[in-house]
């Protein structure tokens, strides 16, 4: 018996679907019985469903008998729950019937999960109601909410036609309307 581990997505998101594909051969010289692959999903991954007779509680895909030089594939849906994260997914296929070369009998595959920022904006203005010639003062604020950093996070604001910009107090650019926040934890 032999197996091989495919992974549809080597740099998966946070709430990716990914799926996972087994292949398991008969490489001989008999017929193969009682085929079982053993495949315990990583922490960081929700298991979804399978193509094939996988039981996610066992982490046991049972093939059956194989014959000589047959070929199963089982694909198995995951979604990333984990992010900035390497994922080692290892499979292990058996059978009751003795296997000249065990090498082959163990397959993994790995993806790594980018990192994930959840970013949140919220913008205030000083006076609810302006008369022409008053100088008002935008806030805007900018939360990360995790898990990871904001790798050069950056705000678009445009400003209304009627409004001349005057300064501010951070990396805003008024011709292009973005303020460059750099790095945010």
């Amino acid at each position: 018996l032999a197996i091989v581990k495919e992974v549809s997505n080597k740099t998966p998101n946070f709430g990716d679907i990914i799926t996972w594909t087994l292949k398991v051969t008969n490489n001989g010289p008999n017929d193969a019985i009682g085929v079982y692959v053993t495949d315990s999903l990583p922490a960081g991954l929700i298991y979804l469903d399978s193509d094939g007779n996988y039981d996610v509680n066992t982490h046991t895909w049972t093939i059956g008998d194989l014959a000589v030089g047959s070929t199963v594939v089982l694909n198995i849906r995951t979604i990333v729950n984990i992010s900035n994260t390497t994922i080692l997914n290892v499979a292990v296929v058996d059978s009751s019937t003795y296997d000249p070369n065990k090498t082959n009998n163990e397959a993994n595959n790995t993806t790594k999960a980018n990192p994930s920022a959840d970013l949140s904006v919220v913008k205030l203005v000083s006076d609810k109601i302006i008369i022409n010639g008053d100088t008002i003062t935008w806030t805007i604020i900018v939360t990360n909410n995790g898990p990871d950093t904001a790798v050069n996070a950056k705000a678009y604001d445009v400003l209304p036609k009627d409004l001349i910009f005057v300064e501010s107090d951070g990396n805003y650019d008024a011709n292009t309307h973005i303020w460059t926040i750099g790095d945010l934890t």
